[in-house]
């Protein structure tokens, strides 16, 4: 089994109506796959981990970087796992609203490894930076 985490940027915004709609499929599909995990949507930005078997979860997530609703996908990190940190989750789902930062120990505290909350904080900065050019 594998954990893999990547971030993107939605082509448009979505609605809450619009990701409550999508997740009913996503999850539906995760879970006849095999797949646990967790989703973060902000303004403008996704983060998702993925669980499962290897072949599974890298055919997916190749399935995603080619979604034209997904552009600047960025894999943060991929590893062997022996067991799972989201098991009862075929996709948790957070909504950070606003510019709200990515608060690791808040909504994972012990699933990440330190030198991973690193490399999202560094990510949550970039995207904060991006947002206050935009102003």
């Amino acid at each position: 089994m594998i954990k893999l985490c990547y971030v993107s940027d939605p082509v448009g915004e979505f609605t809450r109506e619009e990701l409550d709609t999508m997740l009913h499929f996503f999850r539906k599909k995760n879970r006849s796959l095999g797949i646990t995990g967790l989703l973060l949507y902000r303004a403008r930005s996704f983060c998702q981990f993925l669980e499962g078997e290897e072949a599974v979860v890298t055919a997916l997530f190749n399935q995603i970087r080619s979604d034209n609703r997904h552009r600047n996908v960025a894999l943060v990190y991929q590893e062997p796992i022996e067991s799972r940190s989201f098991s009862g989750w075929s996709m948790k789902f957070e909504v950070l609203e606003g510019n709200e930062k990515f608060k690791l120990s808040n909504v994972w505290p012990d699933t990440l490894p330190p030198k991973y909350q690193k490399v999202l904080r560094q990510l949550t900065k970039q995207e904060t930076a991006r947002q206050g050019h935009h102003k």
